[in-house]
């Protein structure tokens, strides 16, 4: 029996269809949800995580509170203790029932990470059972049959190097939430928590507000003029965009007032091109997003639906420059069928070539967000 194990039971159940000759068959073990299919005559089956399995902490000895202890916190020992138990029990009675193992975590460091902790818990059960991994970045039949045709090992320096984010993210925020707490106790200042991303966000929002609160407003006035008329009425400003006197403000209207009329002393035309947009990333994604009302967190609410749904490529990304391995045609035909996009999608595949723009961030894992 081939196991495969993913991030969420979403994905699960998402492979276990794109992958099964026929539709999968629904079960549990114990009680965490798997799924079972046939695939080339093999037996498979499915088990999702609940994210990390395991979490980081501190050994008993160095969880009292005290001052003292602190400078310790920052070279003791990290261990691994079981987060979902449930779903290691799971996992572990598949494991031992297993021949092959593949893991289908998400393609990124926190993924590599998380599956390479549901190792350690696999091998406790099956220290024999060859291991692969599945990269994918998106739930469509020809990516995720890609994926599980061309397997590759677990890469072990990404997964080291989420680890180290968890062990910092520890070290950091216990050490310093510790000592601020115990300074309160103290009497000093309310209690406060510190952390790897909080802090640094703090101390930005804290240099925006003295910004704010140092800033000297100051009056000035602007002098607009209308011209033409119906379709043709536009404004415009004078050419001293703000005038910081009211008494220069007023010396221009004066001129004006006595003025029988205005002349146009010449027309400039110019051409500009607008750059086309950079592939989006979560952050670009979120921007443009929240230019239309919509909340950064219900952005990735949407985004993550859409994704598991097979709709558009994984949303968690930096890259902005798509690999020459993904074709665009594909993508824009998948597209042509609405009716919305038929008409400049028959126009792109026209085209004999298509050339993506391409953005400044290019990383490895996932290529930049778009429509599947």
């Amino acid at each position: 029996m081939k196991l495969v194990v993913t991030e969420k039971n979403d994905a699960a159940r998402n492979i276990a269809e794109l992958l099964g000759d026929k539709k999968p068959t629904a079960d549990k073990v114990y009680s965490t949800p798997v799924y079972r299919f046939t695939r080339g005559g093999e037996d498979w089956v499915t088990i999702g995580l609940r994210g990390h399995i395991l979490e980081v902490d501190f050994p008993e000895t160095y969880k009292k509170w005290k001052m003292a202890t602190l400078p310790q916190l920052v070279y003791a020992p990290v261990e691994k203790y079981p987060k979902e138990k449930e779903i290691i029990r799971s996992l572990k009675n598949l494991a031992a029932k297993s021949d092959d193992i593949i893991i289908a975590t998400d393609f990124d460091r926190e993924g590599e990470l998380i599956g390479s902790d549901a190792l350690s818990c696999i091998r406790e059960a099956n220290g024999t059972a060859p291991v692969s991994r599945a990269r994918y970045s998106s739930f469509t039949k020809e990516e995720i049959t890609g994926a599980f045709t061309h397997l590759a090992a677990l890469d072990e320096n990404l997964a080291q190097a989420g680890e180290s984010r968890q062990d910092i993210d520890l070290i950091w925020g216990a050490v310093l939430t510790r000592y601020l707490t115990m300074v309160k106790f103290a009497g000093y200042g309310n209690v406060r928590s510190s952390g790897r991303v909080q802090t640094p966000t703090l101390a930005l929002i804290v240099a925006r507000e003295r910004e704010r609160q140092a800033f000297i407003p100051e009056d000035y006035w602007v002098v607009k003029g209308s011209f033409g008329k119906g379709k043709e009425a536009f404004e415009a400003p004078h050419a001293t965009t703000r005038f910081k006197t009211e008494e220069a403000a007023n010396a221009v209207m004066a001129n004006l007032a006595a003025a029988d009329s205005a002349t146009g002393t010449d027309v400039e035309r110019k051409r500009r091109t607008s750059p086309a947009p950079a592939p989006f990333n979560t952050t670009s994604l979120m921007a443009a997003a929240a230019s239309e009302g919509i909340a950064p967190a219900r952005t990735m609410r949407i985004a993550e639906s859409l994704y598991m749904r097979g709709l558009i490529s994984y949303p968690r990304v930096d890259n902005t420059v798509y690999p020459e391995t993904l074709d665009l045609k594909a993508c824009v035909r998948e597209l042509a069928g609405n009716p919305a996009y038929a008409e400049v999608c028959r126009g792109l595949l026209a085209k004999p070539k298509l050339t993506a723009t391409r953005g400044k961030q290019q990383t490895t894992d996932h290529p930049p967000i778009y429509p599947t």
